[in-house]
């Protein structure tokens, strides 16, 4: 087995959001097709002021998001917080 695993995450990895979401949000979730043992990496593309219609929470597992482009707003316990292109936030 290789030391490493490339794949692209919107071309080689399936929108699971698609039939099963509202219109508006792609959700590539890679962390079996990486390989990925203790991490996972999601790819999600959100459309102009779309609204997701549910938050979660892990009880030990941190997330990492990433704005690649345009912005965004969540909401983090009671706080919403602003989010600009290549702003990263450790949930």
């Amino acid at each position: 087995m290789s030391g490493y695993t490339k794949l692209n995450l919107r071309n080689e990895v399936d929108d699971m959001a698609a039939g099963r979401m509202p219109p508006g949000i792609e959700a590539h979730f890679a962390r079996e097709p990486l390989g990925c043992q203790q991490s996972g990496v999601t790819y999600f593309k959100l459309e102009p002021d779309f609204h997701p219609p549910f938050g979660h929470r892990h009880g030990q597992q941190e997330e990492v998001y990433v704005v690649i482009s345009g912005s965004a707003r969540i909401k983090v316990e009671d706080e919403e917080v602003e989010l600009g292109r290549l702003d990263a936030i450790r949930l």
